[in-house]
């Protein structure tokens, strides 16, 4: 008959708790450790698709930009050549010599939108 003492046979239960505690616990860091890896991958994907709709957006504004910028532009080539007609065929004016343009004010005159005019200081 073989006789253990209580502290041999404490010792062998606690190994056997010990090894299924550190089990438990592996598994549950590595469930945390998978909760994160998912959650980093969302937070990716996420961060993915807002560059892409942020890149799209500037695309898309560019775009507007360019075909308002072209109609400004064809309205503007309309405009000039009616004003032109409009002149009655006068001489064309160096507008950035102060005194081709002004009168005895000395003073630049404005006669249209967008016209070029030398001011100094």
């Amino acid at each position: 008959m073989k006789i253990t003492s209580n502290s041999q046979l404490l010792a062998s239960l606690g190994s056997l708790v010990d090894t299924n505690q550190r089990e438990a616990q592996q598994q549950l860091v590595d469930q945390q450790q998978l909760k994160e890896q998912q959650a980093q991958a969302r937070q990716q994907v996420r961060e993915s698709d807002r560059q892409e709709q942020i890149r799209q957006n500037r695309e898309a504004l560019k775009k507007s930009q360019e075909e308002l910028r072209a109609r400004n532009l064809d309205k503007l080539r309309q405009s000039l050549p009616a004003e032109g007609e409009a002149q009655g065929g006068r001489s064309s004016v160096n507008l950035n010599l102060r005194e081709s343009v002004g009168g005895s004010s000395g003073q630049p005159a404005f006669e249209r939108l967008g016209q070029i005019v030398d001011i100094k200081i």
